[in-house]
């Protein structure tokens, strides 16, 4: 099977006169000086900003965000600039980052957490724990006080829209929580493991241990 890996040039902005060089292969994401293994990473995120200048489409800026081991994270964006419509080639770009990123390192942090689960342990992120039987979701009111509640697989729903994960609960839509594929650390890895829990009704044989 062939090797999906990128190597590149990008610039941060259209006023950006320096070129800087993304390389992700299935060793390592190189991007201004700094390398991380890609077996070291843990936590991924990625989205796209849409800007507007007087209610019309601007630039849209691209971004990923990439932590392994070290303290402070490996941050990639860039952007296009064309009014009125989407700049198909830098759009394109963005998308085979997404693919090269999924080969290389997301497919492997979604089978971890799968294996995890089948063995009885957890998949965790900042504001939600994916248990075997459910998920445990911290959610904070608009007067500050923050709630847990937990939803078993059988009253669980998903959707996602414009860049949002939004997990609830169908039989009290107050128990809700939405997670931002560009903000929120590992919320692709979360929507693709919930795919795969979803397909077949493999999350309901999680829960009766039949796995």
């Amino acid at each position: 099977m062939e090797e999906n890996k990128i190597d590149i040039n990008l610039r941060r902005s259209f006023l950006d006169f320096f070129k800087r060089r993304l390389i992700i292969d299935s060793n390592k994401i190189s991007y201004e000086n700094k390398i991380i293994p890609c077996n070291s990473v843990k936590e991924v995120r990625y989205g796209i900003t849409q800007l507007y200048i007087n209610g019309i489409k601007a630039n849209r800026i691209y971004e990923f965000g990439i932590k392994g081991n070290t303290e402070k994270p490996l941050r990639i964006t860039f952007q296009s600039a064309r009014l009125f419509v989407t700049n198909k080639k830098m759009e394109d770009v963005y998308l085979s980052i997404v693919n090269c990123l999924w080969e290389n390192v997301t497919a492997r942090l979604v089978e971890e957490a799968i294996a995890n689960l089948e063995k009885g342990k957890s998949f965790t992120m900042e504001k939600v724990e994916v248990k075997p039987k459910g998920i445990q979701m911290q959610i904070r009111r608009w007067y500050g006080k923050k709630e847990t509640h937990f939803v078993e697989w059988k009253n669980l729903l998903k959707s996602e829209s414009d860049g949002i994960l939004s997990i609830y609960s169908q039989e009290n839509k107050r128990i809700k929580i939405k997670l931002n594929f560009q903000k929120d650390w590992n919320t692709p890895v979360l929507a693709s493991l919930l795919d795969y829990l979803w397909k077949d009704g493999r999350a309901y044989l999680l829960a009766e241990e039949k796995f």
